[in-house]
């Protein structure tokens, strides 16, 4: 990343609002560390929003900007873009994949690191499956999307819908996310589930 500074510093700038403070202060940080912190105002005056997230967690501030960042709405691949300038070791053993694949809707393909894994003809009888790539690729490729209420037609369908996206699928797959209308993916291939997995998966 050859803007590593100038991207910190806008989420510090864009974090150092006392709203946001308010929301690490309220929701994020425990009573223990607001004790030792002391009180909202002092500790915004101090050094801000990252500051205290710093100071709460014991961390640096590139780190607590990073975490701050994500807690805030970044996507897991950009939180792993950051991270990898910091702790490239830790970034290691992150699920957040490095390479996020490219659905082309105009071409009917999906690609992974330049190489399509995935033809899709005939979108229109294919209108699920590609309803969830338009969703991913809309979001540029999140682990996991939810499918808005709207598309109750595709909710009512995910499981057909996911073992279709999987069909000759390799390099990655899909799977649902257990909230019942969201979906996600992963790289490799699905796993063979047996009945003791979707025994446990079933009491989870």
């Amino acid at each position: 990343m050859h803007n590593f500074r100038e991207v910190m510093e806008g989420y510090r700038l864009l974090l150092h609002v006392p709203q946001n403070a308010k929301r690490v202060w309220d929701v994020l940080l425990n009573d223990e560390e607001r004790n030792r912190l002391g009180d909202l105002q002092s500790a915004f005056a101090r050094g801000g929003t990252v500051w205290i997230w710093a100071e709460a967690k014991q961390i640096g501030l590139d780190r607590a900007t990073i975490d701050l960042a994500r807690r805030f709405g970044i996507s897991d691949f950009h939180y792993q873009e950051l991270m990898a300038e910091i702790a490239r070791d830790e970034v290691a053993v992150l699920k957040v994949p490095a390479v996020r694949p490219v659905w082309n809707r105009k071409l009917g393909e999906l690609s992974l690191d330049g190489k399509v894994i995935r033809r899709i003809s005939g979108l229109q009888r294919a209108k699920n499956v590609v309803a969830i790539l338009d969703g991913f690729e809309a979001r540029k490729w999140p682990i996991s999307i939810h499918i808005p209420k709207r598309r109750k037609c595709v909710v009512d369908e995910l499981g057909q819908t996911v073992r279709s996206l999987n069909r000759g699928l390799k390099e990655i797959f899909f799977e649902r996310d257990g909230t019942g209308a969201g979906i996600r993916w992963r790289v490799g291939t699905r796993p063979v589930r047996t009945r003791s997995t979707k025994r446990l998966a079933s009491q989870t």
